[in-house]
């Protein structure tokens, strides 16, 4: 007798949902936090040329541990582990490479202006104003010239005496003021330093005591609170020292003189716009 074939049940419906699911994997979704912080890791590379990117390497630092945080928290969610990490490294290491740069540049400089700062003072000593006037000249300016040639020079290329005046005055009382009698001049160190794409800067801080004429003789001008303020016993000066864009590095020269100064007050002064001629307005 034949026999007739049973037929077999279908699985459950469970077992079939089951084995579709097992072949689709989960799907996470990249981290948006973790791909800004990668970003804003490598923006930060620019904080070799301005320091202002360091702001890049803050913030990609800040959002890489968001995003860490949160694929923590949600792992069956969100994924980019790696690429969080990857911006908060290039962050590290490049904010705290050019921080360190930055920071062992500003000691350099500081150094370096207070090197010249110290020439200058003798400079000061000596009560030489050709000197003096050497070296509030430009180095572009000095080559194969004397003191006295630079001198000259400028008595005959200025237009007025009041453009002279304006260029020695400041350095005549800087010296007038430190050679009265009783007076000593010390070089006070470098107040601040800096530099930019145009050039590097310096604010050297002379401290000039005795000699006063109200210590001296009680004698006092009453004409200007400039006068009245010189003739106190202890007085500053300030000397701001200029390296220019191009010119060897740290070759300086006086940019401008404030005398008498109170300490860290010192705004930098704006270059004037040559107007073709060499003078500057």
């Amino acid at each position: 007798m034949a026999m007739t074939p049973t037929p077999m049940s279908p699985p459950p419906v469970s077992d079939r949902v089951s084995a579709i699911e097992n072949e689709i994997p989960d799907y996470r979704a990249i981290s948006p936090l973790a791909i800004c912080s990668l970003c804003f890791g490598l923006a930060s590379a620019l904080s070799f040329a301005d320091l202002w990117f360091l702001i890049s390497g803050v913030v990609a630092v800040l959002l890489g541990g968001l995003a860490l945080r949160n694929i923590q928290r949600f792992p069956t969610i969100l994924t980019g582990k790696s690429i969080a990490q990857a911006g908060i490294g290039l962050a590290l290491a490049f904010c705290l490479s050019s921080g360190t740069i930055a920071l062992l540049n500003a000691v350099i400089l500081s150094q370096k202006a207070a090197t010249f700062g110290r020439s200058f003072q003798k400079v000061i000593a000596s009560n030489n104003l050709p000197d003096a006037m050497w070296y509030r000249t430009p180095p572009n300016g000095r080559h194969g010239k004397t003191p006295r040639d630079l001198l000259a020079e400028l008595e005959k290329s200025s237009p007025d005496k009041a453009t002279i005046e304006d260029h020695i005055g400041p350095v005549r009382t800087l010296l007038e003021r430190a050679h009265r009698p009783g007076a000593k001049v010390s070089f006070d160190g470098v107040e601040k330093s800096g530099s930019d794409r145009l050039m590097t800067y310096a604010v050297l801080l002379y401290k000039i005591q005795g000699g006063g004429r109200d210590a001296n003789d009680g004698h006092v001008h009453p004409n200007s609170p400039t006068e009245i303020a010189l003739d106190k016993d202890t007085v500053y000066a300030a000397v701001e020292i200029r390296s220019e864009a191009g010119d060897p590095p740290f070759s300086w020269y006086v940019y401008s003189i404030i005398v008498p100064y109170e300490k860290n007050t010192h705004v930098l002064a704006v270059k004037p716009v040559d107007d073709g001629h060499g003078h500057g307005h």
